[in-house]
């Protein structure tokens, strides 16, 4: 939560003040009707001279002055739909129309139980009376509308510059290093209240524990250590290029085959530290369902990362490959359709303890950048339930003290830096093809393809090299059909970078690998 100012879903109408309105005095007043606050009232004088006064509704035009003088309005999207949202100070809060009349009638509440106006003594429940009678007609999204437009630039990130707004400053990043600026140095831009990091920043060389996992998934390489650093770095810039638009997608490293997914190595670790500093949309990966109307119903406007939890192997990567070239298109219940532009689009982390589906001829590499995640946690569940606290001492990102969080923020900063310095690497995955190969085929098969060492252009008896799997794996009597070998053939040799090819001679199937 933001520190800067109290702007929770409550504190909407925490923050509204006691309701001062300009009350008409009797002196000043002839026949007719006035506006104050939000009311109209109507003065009228009789034969005898005795005034009297009656409430003629709501006055609009007041309603929305009141509303914008206290920073309520509307932003455009690009689509030309809009959002309704506050601003005060230059943070921006997205808000509904329920909370802006709870707003309003904070104020009223804010009213004496008795005012007078125009000398005749008015209790509080007539403003509400009047106020509620007439509330449906301006507290929805279209009668919302005439609020101003809010035109004020956003605090983005650039191809060189990234930005992390906290309590005592902004931490700005480049290639160079890191520097903290005050907010006053921000002069009109407007940054969203949920992307203020609640707590304060200060530079530390002390190493964080963070590091050290990070080194540990890694199994202590080199080269495996920048490459999730550098991923660290890229999902964390706020920034889109053309030439760089891919998913991180976190495997594990251990072989894998239907029957036996890990989990537990800290992919999910991973995520979360991005959340830390980026408003973070996480979906369930085994519920994800591209059928599903509402599927990205968790991603905003202002959402930075959209984390994939879990995704189950059958989930088709093909359903992102417009989304990271064309921006994103969703639905959310009860709201009309949402468009985030390429260029505003949030960054995209999957997590999976199997090889998702890559249709033939795609290169993963193209829009994905895989980062496989070594044992060095998982293998200790076989004898701990807390392998992170009994290896480091604390549970990641709970209890943590003020130097804690400094170790972590540097680490996660000093990652934008060596991002905006290298970019990410040429980085090839070391188990993802045995693993995509394992899952589609079975151990038996490889094992058995790995002991025949079938050679490229060699023609090989198709129909003896069927019985002969069949027997050793299921036997005669066993279910196990000439085309599922064939296609076992196929998608062995497309692992190895060969083509399967099929023919016949003298009447009798053969194949081979070129």
């Amino acid at each position: 939560m933001n520190k800067l100012i109290d702007l929770n879903e409550a504190s909407v109408t925490e923050v509204a003040p006691k309701a001062k309105f300009d009350w008409l005095k009797l002196n000043d007043l002839k026949n007719g009707i006035y506006s104050f606050g939000f009311w109209n009232v109507s003065i009228l004088t009789n034969t005898s001279g005795q005034k009297t006064l009656k409430f003629g509704g709501v006055c609009k035009t007041n309603t929305f002055e009141i509303l914008e003088n206290y920073g309520f309005c509307k932003r455009y999207r690009k689509d030309g739909s809009f959002l309704l949202i506050r601003d005060i100070n230059n943070i921006l809060t997205k808000v509904t129309p329920v909370q802006i009349k709870d707003f309003a009638i904070a104020m009223i509440n804010g009213l004496p139980d008795e005012v007078e106006i125009c000398g005749f003594k008015v209790q509080k429940k007539n403003f509400h009376e009047v106020f509620l009678g007439e509330h449906n007609f301006l507290f929805g999204e279209n009668s919302l509308s005439p609020l101003r437009n809010h035109t004020k630039k956003l605090l983005n990130d650039t191809s060189s510059k990234m930005y992390f707004p906290f309590n005592n400053g902004v931490a700005v990043v480049t290639k160079e290093g890191v520097e903290l600026i005050p907010y006053s140095d921000l002069k009109d831009l407007c940054i969203w209240e949920n992307h203020i990091i609640d707590r304060d920043f200060s530079k530390t060389d002390d190493k964080s524990m963070f590091e050290d996992f990070i080194h540990n998934v890694s199994n202590q390489d080199p080269s495996r250590i920048h490459a999730i650093k550098t991923a660290i770095g890229y999902l964390l810039h706020r920034y889109y290029s053309s030439t760089c638009t891919k998913a991180v997608v976190l495997y594990d490293e251990a072989f894998t085959d239907n029957d036996s997914a890990h989990g537990g190595s800290g992919k999910g670790i991973i995520s979360n530290a991005i959340a830390q500093l980026r408003e973070t949309a996480i979906i369930n990966g085994k519920r994800f369902d591209t059928r599903e109307r509402f599927a990205l119903q968790k991603v905003t406007e202002s959402t930075e990362v959209v984390f994939l939890d879990d995704i189950l192997p059958d989930f088709d990567f093909e359903y992102f490959n417009s989304i990271l070239t064309d921006g994103w298109e969703f639905e959310q219940k009860n709201k009309t359709t949402i468009r985030i532009p390429f260029e505003d689009s949030p960054k995209l982390i999957i997590s999976a303890n199997q090889i998702m589906k890559t249709k033939k001829g795609e290169t993963a590499s193209r829009r994905q950048f895989i980062i496989e995640i070594s044992d060095f946690y998982s293998a200790k569940l076989a004898t701990t339930q807390t392998p992170i606290v009994d290896v480091h001492g604390w549970e990641f990102f709970r209890g943590w003290n003020i130097e804690q969080w400094h170790e972590f923020d540097n680490f996660m900063l000093n990652c934008c830096r060596l991002f905006l310095e290298k970019g990410l690497p040429i980085n090839e995955p070391k188990n993802v093809t045995y693993n995509r190969l394992l899952q589609e085929t079975s151990v038996d098969f490889i094992n058995w393809m790995t002991e025949k060492d079938f050679k490229r252009g060699v023609y090989y008896h198709s129909g003896q090299h069927y019985d002969e799997f069949k027997n050793l794996t299921v036997g005669e009597q066993g279910t196990f059909s000439q085309n599922k070998f064939t296609t076992w053939l196929k998608l062995y040799a497309e692992a190895g970078g060969n083509t399967y090819k099929s023919e016949r001679h003298n009447g009798v199937t053969h194949f081979r690998f070129l």
